[in-house]
Formats: structure tokens, sequence, C-alpha cells
């Protein structure tokens, strides 16, 4: 199971990367992956990391992808402010209609 979360993770997060890396930057990404969620890239690193957590059957990592996780929120809290700032009504029309991550939230 933390194999497979690894390599989804991984699958996942280079797509996000790449749509936002093609993106025009006078508009928010909203194509691909960014359909589904927000923040694919914290999305899909997370699951990684949690794979990896699970792979290693180590608590001590679990406790590490649990901070990481409110650190990356927090962090995404941080991220929406700004894209609202900078893209106004386009970012929060996007934000109405896909969630924070993935399927949920």
């Amino acid at each position: 199971i933390g194999a497979l979360l690894i390599v989804i993770g991984f699958i996942g997060h280079f797509a996000a990367k790449r749509a936002f890396m093609t993106a025009e930057r006078t508009a928010p990404v909203t194509g691909g992956i960014y359909n589904y969620s927000r923040n694919p890239m914290y999305t899909f690193m997370s699951l990684s990391i949690v794979g990896t957590a699970i792979s290693a059957k180590s608590i001590i990592l679990i406790s590490l992808w649990f901070c990481s996780v409110v650190c990356m929120h927090v962090l995404i809290l941080g991220e929406e402010r700004y894209c609202k700032n900078e893209y106004g009504e386009s970012y929060i029309i996007y934000m109405k209609k896909v969630p924070r991550y993935l399927l949920f939230f």
C-alpha cells in the first residue's frame, strides 16, 4: 500500500508541476489536474510522504507527515490570499468550483 501511495504521489505531483510550468501567468492555473484540486502539488507530495511512512512502518515518519500536513495547510492559506489579491474574481470563482485538496475540503 505504501509503495502504491508513493507512486501515485509522484505521478500526481509531476502532472501538477507540468501543468503549472506550462500555464500562462496572467490567470490562475486551472487546467489539467488543477480541475480537481487547487493544490495538487502539495496534495500528492503529502500522499508520497504518508506512503513512505507506511512503507517504513515508522510512527516517527507518520508524526512528521502529520506535522508537514499542518505546515502545508498554513502555507496554502497564505498562497490563497495571495492568489485572491493577484487574480481577483477569477480566482474566487475557481475556489468555489474546485476543492482545496483532492476531492474534498
